[in-house]
């Protein structure tokens, strides 16, 4: 019989092995092998008193603020190909706790200035998420909202 071990170097496999972890370690930092730093329930209280919950799935969203009026808007969600955005679609509206027809939601979306195609520009830090977009401003008022993760 043969002795393979002799025809590998231990350098070789040193070098192999640097590669390994090179690449592991780049993995690690994005969203291919583990969960997207969005993922999750994050919630902020406005200035204006409105409390808006926001949970992010990988493939679904749902907004909800409870102001003068409460609205829970859901939708689809996928990575953009620009770095930080969230593209979005709505695919429900609820307001005070009634789900809008489909023309209803058409009408909720153009009073809106809305679409149901939506970008959310997300950024997260540690437990807090910065997040803007026409949604929420239209929502809210606001900008931006810094939420924290709930």
């Amino acid at each position: 019989t043969r002795d393979w071990s002799s025809d590998v170097c231990s350098s070789d496999l040193k070098k192999w092995l640097l590669v390994l972890v090179v690449v592991a370690a780049l993995c690690m930092s994005c969203s291919l092998f583990g969960t997207p730093d969005y993922v999750g329930t994050w919630s902020a209280t406005l200035a204006s008193g409105a409390v808006v919950t926001m949970v992010f799935e990988e493939t679904t969203f749902s907004v909800t603020v409870v102001g003068t009026d409460t609205y829970v808007i859901t939708g689809d969600l996928a990575e953009s190909t620009t770095e930080g955005d969230l593209d979005a679609t709505i695919t429900g509206v609820s307001q005070a706790g009634t789900a809008l027809s489909a023309a209803q939601m058409t009408a909720f979306l153009a009073a809106n200035s809305l679409t149901a195609a939506q970008t959310f520009t997300v950024s997260v830090t540690g437990e807090s998420m910065t997040i803007s977009g026409a949604l929420l401003l239209a929502l809210t008022g606001a900008t931006s909202i810094t939420a924290a993760a709930a």
